[in-house]
């Protein structure tokens, strides 16, 4: 298929795809080997699983909870996932071409983020904001490999960047807004950090919710694209650090890392995906401008 991207507009979307799929695998694969993952909201379901215990492993509901295999279930997948996400980024880190073997892993990988966004859905009461929150960190060792095979040309891929762009301020935005409950860290880490009460910190994730939402909107129209897509780059890496910058420590200054910076860094791509955006669409408007210029 024919891709219509010149060599700068190639040279920085391989760039920060690249960059933003890293940030998610390495920053996944520490959560992984670290820290537990809502594996139990699925293995531990009763309603979703009971039945296909009783069937597949002869046994009373009861029986497997207390089972080896119901602890197991919560270790070994989430160790596999870790060296899945661990092995693909760095393979992510040292490709320095479209034409490498082992995209395979992205694929995986993709899917291995996809079923761990379901599994904090299931965790979250099946809040559809929940899931779609995390779009931008599933989509994007995905956008990574369908860029270097080729799937899409440059309005397409564009098109997708923007549409994971949305969900996942739509997502963002359902929480800072009170559409749920608004989650005790995001009053909790504006207060720290602006510094506020707590009255002026729910006025303050309000209208964040209410700018997501316009970001979401906003950014498919051109008189409006760009200045958002800039709020939504210094928004997003704002969202990113603010565990860092809050949570850290200096008495405890690896233990304290050790705990957040990973959080921060598989948000990385919330601030990449709309600051690569908006070069494109800079680029977009230099080249329309030059052309002008010349006729």
């Amino acid at each position: 298929m024919i891709t219509q991207y010149s060599d700068k507009e190639r040279q920085w979307i391989f760039s920060f795809l690249k960059i933003a799929a890293f940030t998610v695998l390495a920053g996944r694969a520490y959560h992984h080997f670290f820290f537990d993952i809502p594996l139990s909201a699925f293995f531990w379901n009763q309603n979703l699983l009971e039945n296909t215990v009783q069937s597949l492993l002869n046994m009373s509901w009861e029986e497997y909870a207390r089972s080896d295999l119901a602890e197991a279930v919560l270790d070994y997948p989430r160790y596999a996932l870790g060296f899945l996400y661990l092995a693909t980024s760095i393979f992510v880190l040292f490709k320095k071409d479209l034409k490498q073997k082992g995209d395979i892993l992205l694929l995986l990988s993709t899917a291995g983020l996809i079923i761990l966004a379901l599994l904090y859905f299931l965790d979250h009461f099946s809040s559809q904001g929940q899931f779609i929150e995390y779009t931008l960190q599933f989509s994007a060792p995905l956008f990574l490999y369908l860029f270097c095979r080729n799937t899409f040309n440059k309005k397409q891929l564009i098109f997708g960047l923007k549409l994971a762009v949305s969900l996942t301020f739509v997502g963002h935005g359902l929480y800072a807004f009170g559409f749920y409950p608004v989650p005790v860290k995001f009053m909790e880490m504006t207060m720290v950090m602006l510094p506020v009460n707590e009255t002026f910190a729910e006025f303050f994730l309000r209208t964040a919710g209410f700018l997501d939402f316009l970001v979401a909107i906003g950014i498919y129209w051109e008189k409006t694209e760009k200045p958002l897509l800039v709020y939504a780059a210094i928004w997003g890496l704002f969202t990113a650090l603010a565990r860092v910058m809050v949570y850290y420590n200096p008495d405890f200054a690896l233990s304290s890392l050790h705990q957040y910076w990973w959080q921060s860094f598989f948000r990385m791509p919330h601030m990449l995906i709309p600051l690569l955006l908006f070069i494109l669409a800079d680029i977009k408007n230099r080249n329309r401008n030059a052309s002008t210029a010349h006729s």
